[in-house]
């Protein structure tokens, strides 16, 4: 079931997403992520075309996206089921699918074509201003990117506990007393195998002594005019929808 769902796996292609600077890239998902959440139906239909064209110069299978969105299928069902209760419009419902369509493709976008070390970077680079106000953007990048692969051993535990239950032949049937049984075994085994993860983390970090300032990647990374022109191109087209339509 959560194979399906590949976000935070990084994948190498030699791309032109793959080689924008990742300051520029976080910047310009940033800025997608935002007018997504701005934006009327027709303006997130072109939005979503633009995050097609992006994911087509990643040059990763489009298959792979698409799992993406076929793992959270019961999560956009759920949402789904909530706004027809709530006798939302039938617009506004197909206008916050696809918002949440683009959140998956494009966060997809990012996390496919930038390494760990990569965003750590370029997250560093985003709230380092932050340095001013006595806030340490060593910090806030090393908690976010930590976040980030968190995310990928979450589905990779799930998975691995559900195919433990049917290798055992525990199915998630039965009276509603035996699903509530079940499921508090499930959650608990999840979050069992989740502090373990996060304990040797920890422990690996503490035996070396690991200063945050030092795991950053602060090594100066190249930026040229196609970075500027990435980022130039992207604000553009997101200003030309927002005034056409």
């Amino acid at each position: 079931m959560f194979t399906n769902i590949t976000i935070g796996r990084y994948i190498y292609k030699n791309s032109l997403i793959h080689k924008i600077n990742p300051l520029f890239k976080i910047i310009s998902i940033i800025i997608i992520l935002v007018s997504s959440l701005l934006f009327n139906l027709i303006q997130n239909i072109l939005l979503l075309i633009l995050t097609i064209l992006l994911i087509y110069l990643t040059k990763v299978d489009m298959k792979t996206y698409l799992k993406n969105i076929y793992g959270f299928r019961f999560f956009i069902i759920g949402i789904l089921l909530i706004y027809i209760i709530s006798r939302v419009s039938v617009l506004v419902i197909i206008n916050n699918i696809i918002k949440i369509i683009i959140n998956i493709l494009i966060s997809s976008t990012l996390l496919y074509t930038t390494t760990l070390k990569e965003l750590n970077h370029g997250l560093y680079k985003l709230f380092y201003p932050l340095k001013y106000i006595k806030i340490d953007p060593a910090k806030i990048s090393i908690v976010l990117t930590l976040s980030i692969k968190f995310i990928t051993l979450v589905f990779e535990e799930t998975d691995t506990i559900f195919k433990a239950f049917k290798n055992r032949g525990l199915k998630f049937d039965g009276s509603i007393r035996l699903k509530i049984k079940k499921i508090k075994m499930f959650i608990s085994t999840l979050f069992y195998l989740l502090l373990k993860k996060s304990e040797n983390i920890s422990n690996n970090l503490t035996i070396r002594n690991c200063d945050l300032e030092k795991l950053v990647n602060k090594k100066k990374l190249r930026i040229n005019h196609l970075d500027a022109l990435f980022l130039t191109n992207i604000i553009l087209v997101i200003i030309i929808i927002f005034k056409i339509v």
